[in-house]
Protein backbone atom coordinates (compact mmCIF):
# COMPACT_ATOMS: atom_id res chain seq x y z
CA UNK A 1 0.00 0.00 0.00
CA UNK A 2 1.10 3.67 -0.97
CA UNK A 3 1.50 5.91 2.17
CA UNK A 4 1.28 9.81 2.86
CA UNK A 5 2.38 10.37 5.86
CA UNK A 6 0.28 12.51 8.46
CA UNK A 7 -1.27 15.45 7.15
CA UNK A 8 -1.94 17.38 10.49
CA UNK A 9 1.07 20.47 10.49
CA UNK A 10 3.04 21.20 8.10
CA UNK A 11 6.38 23.17 9.48
CA UNK A 12 9.01 24.62 6.92
CA UNK A 13 11.28 27.44 8.85
CA UNK A 14 9.45 27.15 11.94
CA UNK A 15 6.42 28.28 10.22
CA UNK A 16 3.34 25.88 10.93
CA UNK A 17 0.33 25.80 8.94
CA UNK A 18 -2.60 23.17 10.26
CA UNK A 19 -4.51 21.40 8.30
CA UNK A 20 -8.34 21.49 9.39
CA UNK A 21 -10.68 18.43 9.08
CA UNK A 22 -12.02 17.75 5.26
CA UNK A 23 -15.03 15.42 4.60
CA UNK A 24 -13.84 14.06 1.75
CA UNK A 25 -10.19 13.81 0.31
CA UNK A 26 -8.70 13.82 -3.10
CA UNK A 27 -5.73 12.04 -3.96
CA UNK A 28 -3.62 11.72 -6.87
CA UNK A 29 -1.66 8.87 -8.23
CA UNK A 30 0.10 7.29 -10.45
CA UNK A 31 -0.13 3.38 -10.74
CA UNK A 32 1.80 1.09 -12.92
CA UNK A 33 1.47 -2.81 -14.19
CA UNK A 34 3.83 -5.45 -12.92
CA UNK A 35 6.40 -4.37 -15.84
CA UNK A 36 6.19 -0.72 -14.80
CA UNK A 37 4.55 0.55 -17.21
CA UNK A 38 1.77 3.26 -16.45
CA UNK A 39 -1.77 2.66 -16.55
CA UNK A 40 -3.99 5.03 -18.07
CA UNK A 41 -7.42 4.33 -16.24
CA UNK A 42 -8.23 1.35 -13.48
CA UNK A 43 -11.58 -0.33 -12.32
CA UNK A 44 -12.70 1.69 -9.41
CA UNK A 45 -13.73 -1.53 -7.40
CA UNK A 46 -10.29 -2.55 -7.25
CA UNK A 47 -8.92 0.53 -5.23
CA UNK A 48 -9.03 0.70 -1.47
CA UNK A 49 -7.97 4.19 0.72
CA UNK A 50 -7.24 3.98 3.86
CA UNK A 51 -6.81 6.73 6.70
CA UNK A 52 -4.49 5.99 9.47
CA UNK A 53 -4.68 2.19 8.44
CA UNK A 54 -8.17 2.08 8.17
CA UNK A 55 -10.14 1.14 4.53
CA UNK A 56 -12.70 4.37 4.22
CA UNK A 57 -15.54 4.70 0.65
CA UNK A 58 -13.94 6.04 -2.62
CA UNK A 59 -16.66 7.75 -3.92
CA UNK A 60 -15.30 7.66 -7.53
CA UNK A 61 -12.44 7.20 -9.82
CA UNK A 62 -11.42 9.56 -12.74
CA UNK A 63 -8.07 9.93 -15.15
CA UNK A 64 -6.52 13.38 -15.10
CA UNK A 65 -3.97 14.63 -17.65
CA UNK A 66 -1.40 16.83 -16.14
CA UNK A 67 0.44 19.41 -17.68
CA UNK A 68 4.18 19.98 -16.39
CA UNK A 69 5.56 23.95 -16.37
CA UNK A 70 8.90 24.44 -15.40
CA UNK A 71 10.80 27.69 -14.38
CA UNK A 72 13.81 28.40 -14.31
CA UNK A 73 15.30 31.69 -12.43
CA UNK A 74 19.24 32.73 -12.47
CA UNK A 75 20.89 34.88 -10.57
CA UNK A 76 22.89 36.95 -13.43
CA UNK A 77 23.67 39.85 -10.52
CA UNK A 78 26.87 40.86 -8.70
CA UNK A 79 27.66 37.53 -7.04
CA UNK A 80 28.42 35.91 -10.03
CA UNK A 81 32.25 37.00 -11.59
CA UNK A 82 31.77 38.75 -14.21
CA UNK A 83 34.28 36.74 -16.44
CA UNK A 84 31.74 33.72 -15.77
CA UNK A 85 29.41 34.86 -17.88
CA UNK A 86 29.87 32.10 -20.86
CA UNK A 87 29.95 29.68 -18.37
CA UNK A 88 26.47 30.51 -17.15
CA UNK A 89 24.93 30.64 -20.77
CA UNK A 90 26.30 27.57 -21.62
CA UNK A 91 25.48 25.67 -18.19
CA UNK A 92 21.87 27.22 -18.48
CA UNK A 93 21.76 25.86 -22.13
CA UNK A 94 23.07 22.12 -21.13
CA UNK A 95 20.50 22.07 -18.28
CA UNK A 96 17.82 22.92 -21.37
CA UNK A 97 19.22 20.47 -23.62
CA UNK A 98 18.95 17.64 -20.58
CA UNK A 99 15.33 18.72 -20.14
CA UNK A 100 12.38 16.09 -21.79
CA UNK A 101 10.69 17.21 -25.40
CA UNK A 102 7.45 19.04 -24.59
CA UNK A 103 8.16 20.69 -21.19
CA UNK A 104 6.99 24.08 -21.16
CA UNK A 105 9.51 26.33 -19.41
CA UNK A 106 10.32 29.83 -18.70
CA UNK A 107 13.56 31.72 -18.10
CA UNK A 108 13.91 34.32 -15.97
CA UNK A 109 16.71 36.62 -14.70
CA UNK A 110 16.84 38.00 -10.68
CA UNK A 111 19.05 41.07 -11.03
CA UNK A 112 18.21 44.08 -10.47
CA UNK A 113 14.88 42.45 -10.04
CA UNK A 114 13.12 39.23 -11.47
CA UNK A 115 12.23 40.01 -15.34
CA UNK A 116 11.28 37.77 -17.63
CA UNK A 117 14.34 36.21 -20.97
CA UNK A 118 11.50 34.24 -22.20
CA UNK A 119 8.03 33.18 -21.23
CA UNK A 120 6.78 29.60 -20.85
CA UNK A 121 7.64 27.88 -23.91
CA UNK A 122 7.63 24.47 -25.54
CA UNK A 123 10.59 25.72 -28.27
CA UNK A 124 13.97 24.72 -27.59
CA UNK A 125 15.38 27.23 -30.15
CA UNK A 126 13.61 30.36 -28.59
CA UNK A 127 14.96 28.82 -24.96
CA UNK A 128 18.67 28.46 -26.16
CA UNK A 129 18.68 32.32 -27.75
CA UNK A 130 17.01 33.48 -24.84
CA UNK A 131 20.03 32.12 -22.85
CA UNK A 132 22.02 33.28 -25.08
CA UNK A 133 20.99 37.02 -24.20
CA UNK A 134 21.71 36.42 -20.65
CA UNK A 135 23.79 39.52 -19.10
CA UNK A 136 24.89 40.24 -15.92
CA UNK A 137 23.31 43.45 -13.81
CA UNK A 138 26.35 45.18 -11.66
CA UNK A 139 23.12 44.97 -8.57
CA UNK A 140 22.31 41.78 -6.23
CA UNK A 141 20.09 39.05 -7.91
CA UNK A 142 16.78 39.13 -6.01
CA UNK A 143 16.57 35.09 -4.12
CA UNK A 144 13.52 36.20 -1.95
CA UNK A 145 11.43 38.30 -4.09
CA UNK A 146 12.13 35.77 -7.47
CA UNK A 147 11.17 32.54 -5.58
CA UNK A 148 7.98 34.92 -3.72
CA UNK A 149 6.73 35.58 -7.74
CA UNK A 150 7.48 32.19 -9.14
CA UNK A 151 5.69 30.60 -6.61
CA UNK A 152 2.84 33.37 -6.67
CA UNK A 153 2.15 32.52 -10.42
CA UNK A 154 2.31 29.11 -10.01
CA UNK A 155 -0.71 28.92 -7.17
CA UNK A 156 -2.46 31.24 -9.45
CA UNK A 157 -2.04 29.37 -12.23
CA UNK A 158 -5.95 28.91 -13.74
CA UNK A 159 -5.25 25.37 -15.35
CA UNK A 160 -6.24 22.80 -12.85
CA UNK A 161 -3.81 20.07 -14.48
CA UNK A 162 -0.37 21.72 -14.37
CA UNK A 163 2.19 20.77 -11.98
CA UNK A 164 4.84 23.55 -11.49
CA UNK A 165 8.83 22.88 -11.04
CA UNK A 166 11.05 25.21 -10.51
CA UNK A 167 14.97 25.78 -10.39
CA UNK A 168 16.90 28.61 -9.03
CA UNK A 169 20.30 29.01 -9.92
CA UNK A 170 21.45 31.70 -7.09
CA UNK A 171 24.03 33.73 -5.00
CA UNK A 172 24.99 33.96 -1.44
CA UNK A 173 24.94 37.89 -2.23
CA UNK A 174 22.16 39.90 -1.82
CA UNK A 175 18.48 39.70 0.39
CA UNK A 176 20.38 41.15 3.18
CA UNK A 177 16.97 43.23 3.98
CA UNK A 178 13.44 40.93 4.12
CA UNK A 179 10.62 40.25 4.96
CA UNK A 180 9.87 37.55 7.00
CA UNK A 181 5.96 37.63 5.47
CA UNK A 182 7.50 37.18 1.86
CA UNK A 183 9.35 33.77 3.27
CA UNK A 184 6.47 32.71 4.68
CA UNK A 185 4.25 32.84 2.00
CA UNK A 186 6.19 31.93 -0.14
CA UNK A 187 6.53 28.33 1.67
CA UNK A 188 2.82 27.97 2.02
CA UNK A 189 2.50 28.33 -1.65
CA UNK A 190 5.28 25.82 -2.53
CA UNK A 191 3.46 23.69 -0.11
CA UNK A 192 0.13 24.35 -1.09
CA UNK A 193 1.11 23.77 -4.95
CA UNK A 194 3.40 20.62 -4.01
CA UNK A 195 5.97 22.48 -6.02
CA UNK A 196 9.17 20.38 -6.66
CA UNK A 197 12.17 22.97 -6.08
CA UNK A 198 15.59 22.69 -6.95
CA UNK A 199 18.32 25.03 -5.75
CA UNK A 200 21.86 25.82 -6.83
CA UNK A 201 23.47 28.18 -4.60
CA UNK A 202 26.78 29.51 -5.86
CA UNK A 203 28.50 30.49 -2.40
CA UNK A 204 30.59 33.80 -2.51
CA UNK A 205 33.47 33.88 0.20
CA UNK A 206 33.69 37.29 2.26
CA UNK A 207 30.65 38.50 2.40
CA UNK A 208 28.02 38.87 5.13
CA UNK A 209 24.96 37.77 3.81
CA UNK A 210 23.78 34.08 2.51
CA UNK A 211 21.85 32.93 5.46
CA UNK A 212 18.50 33.73 4.03
CA UNK A 213 19.27 32.25 0.66
CA UNK A 214 20.43 29.08 2.09
CA UNK A 215 17.72 28.54 4.64
CA UNK A 216 14.68 29.81 2.01
CA UNK A 217 16.65 27.48 -0.51
CA UNK A 218 16.69 24.14 2.07
CA UNK A 219 13.44 24.90 3.12
CA UNK A 220 11.79 25.20 -0.34
CA UNK A 221 13.72 22.26 -2.10
CA UNK A 222 12.17 20.04 1.08
CA UNK A 223 8.63 20.38 1.07
CA UNK A 224 8.23 17.95 -2.12
CA UNK A 225 11.77 16.14 -2.54
CA UNK A 226 14.00 18.66 -4.27
CA UNK A 227 17.73 19.05 -4.59
CA UNK A 228 19.66 21.56 -2.53
CA UNK A 229 23.51 22.27 -3.80
CA UNK A 230 26.17 24.78 -2.36
CA UNK A 231 28.99 24.96 -5.03
CA UNK A 232 32.23 27.23 -4.60
CA UNK A 233 32.88 27.17 -8.64
CA UNK A 234 30.81 28.58 -11.61
CA UNK A 235 32.38 25.87 -14.01
CA UNK A 236 30.91 22.93 -11.36
CA UNK A 237 27.54 24.12 -13.41
CA UNK A 238 28.37 22.35 -15.99
CA UNK A 239 27.55 18.94 -14.81
CA UNK A 240 24.85 20.15 -12.23
CA UNK A 241 22.85 21.99 -14.09
CA UNK A 242 22.26 18.37 -16.65
CA UNK A 243 22.01 16.08 -13.77
CA UNK A 244 19.35 18.88 -12.31
CA UNK A 245 17.62 18.70 -16.13
CA UNK A 246 17.64 14.92 -16.11
CA UNK A 247 16.05 14.30 -12.87
CA UNK A 248 13.04 16.56 -13.93
CA UNK A 249 13.19 14.68 -17.19
CA UNK A 250 12.33 11.48 -14.93
CA UNK A 251 9.91 13.12 -12.64
CA UNK A 252 8.19 15.61 -14.30
CA UNK A 253 6.68 14.41 -17.73
CA UNK A 254 3.51 15.10 -19.47
CA UNK A 255 0.97 12.14 -18.83
CA UNK A 256 -2.28 11.03 -16.38
CA UNK A 257 -2.88 10.74 -12.67
CA UNK A 258 -5.59 8.66 -11.48
CA UNK A 259 -7.47 11.03 -9.17
CA UNK A 260 -9.71 9.27 -6.31
CA UNK A 261 -12.01 10.76 -4.42
CA UNK A 262 -13.01 9.30 -0.71
CA UNK A 263 -15.20 9.91 2.07
CA UNK A 264 -13.75 10.68 5.36
CA UNK A 265 -15.40 8.57 8.22
CA UNK A 266 -13.96 11.40 11.22
CA UNK A 267 -14.00 14.96 12.01
CA UNK A 268 -10.69 14.51 12.83
CA UNK A 269 -7.63 16.39 11.56
CA UNK A 270 -6.88 14.29 8.73
CA UNK A 271 -4.19 11.37 9.43
CA UNK A 272 -2.06 9.38 7.61
CA UNK A 273 -3.79 8.61 4.08
CA UNK A 274 -2.77 5.46 1.51
CA UNK A 275 -3.95 3.58 -1.44
CA UNK A 276 -3.63 0.28 -2.91
CA UNK A 277 -5.21 -0.91 -6.29
CA UNK A 278 -5.87 -4.66 -6.39
CA UNK A 279 -3.16 -6.50 -8.73
CA UNK A 280 -1.19 -2.68 -9.76
CA UNK A 281 1.32 -0.46 -8.09
CA UNK A 282 0.46 2.64 -6.66
CA UNK A 283 4.28 4.54 -7.89
CA UNK A 284 2.98 8.04 -6.63
CA UNK A 285 0.73 9.51 -4.20
CA UNK A 286 -0.13 12.88 -3.27
CA UNK A 287 -2.92 14.88 -1.96
CA UNK A 288 -4.76 17.10 -4.71
CA UNK A 289 -5.46 19.89 -2.02
CA UNK A 290 -7.74 21.63 -4.56
CA UNK A 291 -10.49 19.34 -4.68
CA UNK A 292 -10.05 18.20 -0.66
CA UNK A 293 -13.20 19.85 0.76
Amino acid sequence: MRRIPPIAIACVLGIATPVLAQNQVALLATVSDRSGQPVPAIDPAAVTVYENGQPIPVLRVEPVERTPKLEVLIDNGAGFPSTNLSDLRNAVKALLNALPDGLEVALLTTAPQPHFLEKGTTSRTRLVSAADRLTFDSHAGKFVDSLYEAAERADKDPLETAVHSLIIIGTTVGDANVLESDIRKTLERIQKKEMLVHVVLFQVLDTNTGGVQLDLGRAAANVAGGRMEVINSATRLFTLLPEIGRSISATTGSGRWIRVIAQRQSSEPMGGMGMSVKGLEVVDLALDRARTK
